[in-house]
């Protein structure tokens, strides 16, 4: 298998600790009143690495709104000779929107923005127009996912942009919404996006390494991460030739991390405009429980801390923010492997010390370490053989109870490499754990995959009984019952 090369280039390059030199300097670094040694706190992110199989990535750590560390590990490209270091290029996807954030609340602050005005009145959306609720949308419901706009027009219906539920009263993540606010502040400053992010974030904030989208100085950014699949596959960059707000920036965790603080330090956004923008709008979901967006990130709140999420999720990119307001501390980590984000807990642990568990812990993938992480290795770097052989080890080390969700996480990142893997994975999740909602739905849609419509539509109405709400459900059942000639 080619991967197994790869891998074992992986191990090897990042045992030998590929640090970027300017690091170096620095030898030690506060978090949470902890003094943190940075050449064996390093050897701990390149193992962890190795061990998820992620090549690259840039790591910043804010403590006391101060960005007291930020590091640049591995390969731009695995098996590449190209390091990462402090100017890499990684695709922050939906990390974007905090840029948008930032803007929208500036604009908010001068009296050009009311959170609370239609939408409409700013500016009609052609695409939208087909349903009158739209006309109820606003700039609040916007950043905080409530405006009940699909997340990408080719999402369910690929013809029509639709509104999926009442706006306001639910949570429904939409990049297609903060595009839309994006156009309507640059219509209320009489210029482009590009221009208006220029004026109010990028040179006020001195981001050097921060683009809009990959082509927006005109010419080809020469230092940039490639983006890898769960097995080691690099993909072809997105050289992206416009700007999606919600999705297009490319940037280093640094630049990202300076955002978020000056987002928080009260030097450029007040008080009051914090506040509102913390307020929660609409529950994340039941699976999910004290969890709540806000106008502008995922909201955790308990007696004694409040803090913001932002996940990104590019093909090959994963990028993920953590930050308390109240302690004034969090990880900001960027990584060009589908895998990367399953590092953040254990840096965090190692570091800032945040209460994630409302955000982590209900996840169907499990962070570092994790069964399904040691499964995929063994494939990885041998076969599906071995990794089958390993499963039943597991099964008899923990009596069967190997994670509920261990196998669903990797039948759904087998899907793209081999569905009759992924299939035998998820069938055993549901022997051993039939209450599993995940399991039914993630088995529904290998079954649409395969256009087995009947076996589908019966495991995705089995996900709907098991109250399954982790995505929309009601596209898929209705596609199996229009292809079985139930509608």
């Amino acid at each position: 298998m080619m991967q197994n090369l790869k891998y074992l280039v992986l191990a090897v390059v990042l045992a030998n600790g590929c640090f970027t030199a300017k690091a170096q300097k620095q030898k030690t670094f506060v978090a949470n009143g902890n003094t943190i040694e940075i050449e064996a706190f390093n050897k701990k992110i390149s193992h962890m690495m190795s061990e998820v199989g992620v090549p690259g990535a840039s790591l910043a750590i804010i403590d006391n709104n101060q960005v007291v560390f930020s590091h640049n590990y591995g390969y731009k490209q695995l098996e590449s000779e190209s390091q990462v270091d402090q100017n890499t290029l990684f695709e922050a996807a939906s990390l974007s929107k905090s840029f948008l954030v930032f803007a929208a609340f500036k604009m908010v602050e001068d009296g050009l923005l009311d959170l609370d005005k239609p939408m409409y009145k700013y500016l009609e959306h052609d695409q939208l127009a087909h349903d009158e609720r739209y006309k109820l949308i606003t700039p609040r419901m916007l950043l905080s996912h409530s405006s009940g706009i699909e997340n990408w027009k080719s999402n369910n219906n690929p013809d029509t942009l639709e509104i999926l539920s009442n706006p306001g009263e639910e949570y429904v993540y939409s990049g297609e919404g903060y595009n839309y606010l994006a156009k309507v502040m640059a219509l209320l400053r009489n210029e482009s996006i590009e221009e208006l992010y220029n004026k109010i974030i990028y040179q006020p904030l001195q981001l050097q390494n921060t683009y809009s989208y990959f082509m927006s100085r005109g010419e080809e950014p020469d230092n940039y991460a490639l983006g890898h699949d769960a097995f080691g596959g690099h993909m072809e960059k997105w050289k992206s030739d416009k700007f999606l707000p919600s999705t297009t920036i490319n940037t280093t965790s640094a630049d990202y991390a300076r955002l978020i603080v000056s987002t928080f330090n009260n030097q450029y956004i007040t008080p009051a405009s914090i506040k509102t923008m913390l307020e929660p709008a609409v529950p994340v979901g039941k699976d999910y429980p004290g969890l709540y967006y806000a106008a502008g990130f995922e909201v955790s709140y308990s007696p004694d801390d409040t803090v913001i999420f932002q996940a990104g999720s590019n093909e090959g990119f994963k990028a993920q923010l953590c930050y308390s307001v109240t302690k004034k501390r969090g990880v900001i980590l960027l990584t060009n492997s589908d895998r990367g984000t399953l590092m953040t807990s254990k840096i965090n642990d190692m570091t800032t010390g945040l209460n994630l568990e409302p955000y982590f812990g209900p996840d169907p993938f499990v962070q570092y370490p994790s069964n399904a992480i040691e499964l995929l290795k063994v494939y990885n770097r041998s076969n599906a053989e071995d990794m089958f052989v390993r499963l039943e080890e597991l099964k008899a080390e923990h009596q069967g109870n190997i994670g509920i969700n261990t196998l669903n996480e990797l039948a759904w990142v087998f899907m793209p490499e081999s569905m009759e893997i992924s299939k035998k994975l998820v069938e055993e999740n549901v022997k051993l754990y039939p209450e599993s909602s995940v399991a039914y739905y993630v088995l529904g849609k290998i079954n649409m995959a395969q256009e087995e419509y009947a076996v589908a539509y019966e495991c995705l109405k089995k996900a709907e009984e098991l109250k399954f709400d982790m995505a929309p459900l009601e596209f898929d059942i209705s596609y199996c019952a229009q292809k079985l000639g139930k509608n």
